[in-house]
């Protein structure tokens, strides 16, 4: 489950999407780093802050 994590971050890096996180949290935003082993990104959200996501929080990423 968390290779296929990684993999969707590195997929959808600079793209707009929606993370839903394991604590049932909703995100919607742009993905604009990835940490060299993908196991964390950051998503810049349409108020201007900046999330930090850890693939192991991540239930499921969608793109929009």
């Amino acid at each position: 489950m968390l290779i296929s994590i990684q993999k969707q971050l590195k997929e959808m890096f600079g793209k707009q999407v929606e993370v839903c996180t394991k604590r049932s949290e909703k995100y919607i935003g742009i993905i604009t780093w990835i940490s060299p082993d993908n196991t964390m990104a950051e998503l810049k959200l349409a108020d201007g802050q900046i999330k930090l996501l850890t693939d192991v929080n991540i239930k499921q990423i969608k793109s929009i």
